[in-house]
């Protein structure tokens, strides 16, 4: 018998022998299956604000998902800006890059440089925005529907 199974029946057989610790395992399990019933009724019932909330949490969580792909897009990447790409169009407008400018740290977000963690963490508050515009406009209609404005 390998170690984990072991581990998992001593920790069962420990529960067992004591009902309290049963009756707030079972207590806390209920308790979870009870909240995610109710979260998937709340997202059935308000699809764009259950939307909202998860893109804007995965988006503060992992801002990568959104920051590599438009940068790539862009065309701000570890060679250097591509070649007819926005930020060659861009660049040849401006001329001179200055140190420091939005240029400059998408430049260096796209060569996985300092800019990174700048564009990173602007992507991360706005997601975190999202998903909080999100429940606090909500539960403001919802104070207005119980005030009948």
């Amino acid at each position: 018998m390998d170690k984990a199974k072991k581990a998992a029946q001593a920790a069962s057989k420990a529960v067992n022998n004591h009902p309290a610790t049963a009756a707030a395992v079972n207590g806390a399990i209920n308790t979870a299956k009870s909240g995610a019933r109710n979260m998937a009724k709340y997202a059935a019932a308000h699809p764009y604000v259950a939307g909202a909330v998860v893109a804007g949490t995965t988006i503060a969580c992992a801002p990568v998902l959104v920051t590599a792909p438009f940068l790539a897009v862009s065309g701000f990447g570890a060679g250097g800006v591509g070649a007819n790409t926005a930020a060659a169009a861009v660049h040849g407008a401006i001329g001179n890059v200055a140190g420091g400018s939005l240029f400059a740290t998408l430049q260096s977000a796209g060569a996985a440089g300092a800019g990174a963690a700048v564009v990173n963490g602007a992507v991360s508050a706005g997601g975190a925005a999202m998903a909080g515009v999100a429940v606090g406009g909500r539960f403001c209609m919802s104070l207005l529907k119980r005030a009948k404005l």
